[in-house]
């Protein structure tokens, strides 16, 4: 593997690193292995859904070396323009619920919410609105 340029970005246990040529490296700063994201990441790609093209995992899993996704966070969009709150909510329910409906692979978790059906609340797409459910 060659050298990483610079921190991109840190998580809880990783950090993101320039690879160069359209890619990142993402390290385990406690060595946990990684092996798992790239397995998810590869299964949902085969399935059409969007996620990082996985590159190479090295031999002891720590590091991973993926497609480089440009472009600003949702989250910096919306403070740039506040006014797509509800078409990135919408685009973020239909991934939810996409992933959700996507098989799963063999040894993987799936977690058990949903984007559209919580214990807590409904989202409803064509107002925009997060309704809590009463609580008696």
């Amino acid at each position: 593997m060659r050298e990483p340029r610079r921190v991109l970005a840190a998580g809880r246990d990783s950090d993101i690193l320039d690879y160069g040529a359209g890619l990142v490296l993402r390290r385990s700063r406690n060595g946990r292995s990684l092996e798992m994201e790239a397995r998810v990441m590869r299964h949902l790609i085969e399935r059409g859904y969007p996620a990082p093209r996985v590159e190479t995992l090295s031999a002891d899993g720590s590091e991973l070396i993926m497609e480089r996704i440009d472009g600003p966070t949702m989250l910096e969009a919306l403070t740039r323009q506040p006014w797509t709150l509800c078409r990135n909510a919408a685009v973020l329910a239909r991934l939810h619920n996409r992933l959700q409906r996507s098989p799963v692979p063999d040894g993987s978790l799936r977690s058990s919410a949903t984007a559209t059906d919580s214990s807590t609340g409904t989202f409803t797409q064509s107002t925009c609105s997060f309704r809590p459910r009463a609580r008696w």
